[in-house]
Parts: structure tokens; sequence; C-alpha cells
């Protein structure tokens, strides 16, 4: 029979005030995190594991996401948009500020469009107004329904 490894565990609360030994390992059962502890720093330091994941599917519209138990996300998925128009992105995953990264990649085509230039939107403005839930994408080339990927980092609510 194989070796059992358990953990102390404890609330958020008793792990912000204990201090274990130097490369122990407790749980924290209410956020299921982990802590690393080095002998003398109360609370020790959080290790983030991920506490919910989305699969991007068709059902879905091809978004995915991924949260950590420290409040991380990361976040993505495909969209379209009509150049000279903007495209509003709905994030599947709420932050807790307007203070997040967007990251776009166009995709590249034989049709003429593999050069367009990708600009986002997340200043406030009556038509694209800066949201915890959405962002803006336009691309450069009128005329084109332009397919593109994006990702958005930050924390989440």
């Amino acid at each position: 029979m194989a070796t059992q490894l358990q953990l102390r565990k404890g609330t958020k609360i008793q792990n912000d005030t204990f201090t274990g030994a130097e490369g122990e390992l407790t749980l924290v059962s209410d956020t299921k995190g982990l802590r690393l502890h080095d002998g003398h720093t109360t609370g020790g330091f959080e290790v983030p594991v991920l506490v919910e994941v989305q699969r991007a599917t068709a059902e879905n519209n091809y978004t995915w996401f991924r949260k950590w138990s420290d409040g991380w996300v990361e976040m993505g998925g495909q969209s379209v948009t009509n150049s000279g128009n903007p495209t509003a992105v709905n994030l599947p995953v709420t932050l807790t500020s307007t203070l997040y990264f967007v990251f776009i990649q166009g995709e590249t085509g034989t049709d003429g469009y593999s050069n367009a230039q990708w600009q986002v939107m997340p200043i406030a403005t009556t038509t694209s107004p800066k949201s915890t839930s959405k962002f803006y994408a336009q691309g450069s080339i009128s005329g084109y329904n332009l397919k593109f990927y994006w990702r958005v980092e930050g924390r989440w609510a």
C-alpha cells in the first residue's frame, strides 16, 4: 500500500496567523489554496492553484479561462470585427477593475489583410466605455471582416 501524506489545514484566517516549520505546506481549507512556510514568516507564502477552468468550445463561442486561487485570471478567445467599426468582446469572467492587459493577434490571410493593424480601445467614450466585463477592438483595413484572437489577464471579481 502507498504511503499517505497528510498536510495541516485551516481556514485563510487560521493560516494567516500560523508560522509553519521550514519547508512545511499547509492547506487553506476555505479557498483550496496552499501555503509554503519558511519557519519564521507568519502566514507563509501562497502557492497559487487553479480553482476553475473553462475550455474553448463552440458552445461558449470559443472562449476559455483559468482562475487562480490568488485572484489572477487568464482568459481568451476568438472574435470577428468589421474593419472600421469597433467590436465589443465580452469577457467570460468579470474583473475587479479596468486595470488589465489585452493581447490581440489578427489572423493572417491570403486575401490581402495579413498586414492589418489592430487597436484595442479600453478608453472610455460614449461608444466604447471602459469596462470590467468587455473591451473593444478594431482592425485597420476597411471592408473586411477580420478574425482575431484575444487574451486578457487581470484580477477576477
